[in-house]
């Protein structure tokens, strides 16, 4: 048997995620889950309610399951993982709506899931609702994965609190010139480090923006800066497994 068969969970609960398209691979990591931690069969249901919430929606969902896995290796208790999933529903359907006013097509179909993501993420990492969408409608037109790292660069900013108004004038310059190469995603971290060593935010930002404006890459800001990738083992991250990297 299973586990998608599995008697712990409500067996009209689980045809209706089939009904809706949720896949057997992912109803049987969900349940194996339960298995594993012991849950009950109403916490298990609380998780099923979420995905066949999400699947509606057209909510990827395995980035849903990597925060049930997470949330329970961090013994957080289930009615709460499931209210922290229906507020990224939430947040997906907000991001969605706001991405419907700037392109003319899906958005899955000209950004990836993990850019779509980044999105979704800065709601949680202090970015509010208000200010992502005056980001987004002030923002110049650029390529979506480009505003992914504009604003996850935003969200990493106004977690070290620098400078609002020049935190947004280095990204919206960023955008207009069409810079933001992958490697941008490590700006916060540059800036962090940068104050470290006693730089301001002034200065940081005339830099940064001499930089984009000459149109050099990455590695010049960071030389420009005084650094190299080894001066970057540390600084502020959104929680993703990759931020241990040093940019290239």
């Amino acid at each position: 048997m299973t586990y998608a068969q599995s008697p712990a969970a409500n067996s009209n609960l689980i045809n209706k995620a089939r009904t809706v398209g949720v896949s057997e691979a992912v109803l049987n990591r969900v349940l194996s889950l339960g298995a594993a931690h012991q849950l009950s069969s109403a916490d298990i249901n609380l998780f099923l309610h979420a995905l066949v919430s999400a699947q509606k929606e057209k909510i990827p969902l395995n980035h849903l399951m990597d925060k049930i896995e997470e949330g329970l290796a961090k013994r957080v208790p289930p009615r709460i993982i499931a209210q922290a999933l229906q507020q990224e529903i939430d947040n997906y359907c907000y991001v969605q709506e706001l991405l419907l006013g700037v392109i003319s097509e899906p958005a899955d179909k000209i950004i990836s899931s993990e850019d779509f993501n980044v999105l979704v993420d800065s709601l949680n990492l202090g970015i509010s609702r208000p200010e992502l969408a005056r980001f987004i409608e002030l923002a110049p037109s650029a390529s979506l994965p480009m505003l992914a790292i504009a604003v996850e660069n935003l969200a990493l900013l106004k977690q070290i609190n620098f400078n609002l108004e020049l935190a947004e004038q280095i990204l919206f310059t960023g955008l207009r010139f069409k810079c933001f190469t992958p490697s941008w995603r490590y700006l916060a971290r540059v800036i962090a480090a940068a104050r470290e060593r006693g730089i301001s935010d002034q200065d940081i930002a005339k830099i940064t923006l001499q930089t984009i404006r000459k149109k050099d890459d990455f590695k010049g800001l960071m030389n420009s800066l005084g650094f190299t990738g080894r001066n970057l083992r540390h600084g502020p991250t959104m929680g993703q497994p990759d931020n241990t990297q040093t940019p290239q």
